[in-house]
Formats: structure tokens, C-alpha cells, sequence
């Protein structure tokens, strides 16, 4: 299967775009899909938006309350 995914970002007060002014700043991939597993090209997060974040408990409250500088990519800014 093909498969893609379009992320953007926008101000609700304003609809001005967010990520810097890029049309799709968050995630912008496309790839292919099958029983044997995904191929993806593009923007996307790396593995630790998939596998670390949710286990994250600073991050219901507030990701850079309880990691500064995001050194260790858990809120998955790139």
C-alpha cells in the first residue's frame, strides 16, 4: 500500500503558519506498506516520538519541565 502523511502547523488567532513559516513543518513523508513492513522517506520524527515518549510522564505536564534543552529528543523536536 502507499502510504503519506501531511503535518502543518497554524495560529489559531491568526492562521499565520507555525515550524518557521513552513507549509508542512512537522511531518511530510510518503512511503510504502505491506505484511513484511514500512518504507518511509520524508520529514517524519525519529523512533523516539514512537517508542519513548509515551512512557514520558513529565511530558503530560510539560516536556522541557522535566528536560531541559530536550538533549535526550524526548518531545521529538527536530
Amino acid at each position: 500500500k502507499a502510504i503519506f502523511q501531511l503535518e502543518n502547523g497554524f495560529s489559531l488567532g491568526t492562521g499565520a503558519l507555525r515550524n518557521n513559516g513552513a507549509l508542512f513543518g512537522r511531518q511530510a513523508f510518503v512511503g510504502l506498506s505491506s505484511d513484511y513492513g514500512t518504507l518511509t522517506m520524508g520529514n517524519q520524527y525519529d523512533f523516539i516520538a514512537d517508542y519513548i515518549t509515551p512512557f514520558n510522564l513529565n511530558g503530560y505536564a510539560s516536556v522541557y519541565a522535566g528536560h531541559m534543552g530536550d538533549i535526550d529528543r524526548i518531545s521529538a523536536v527536530q
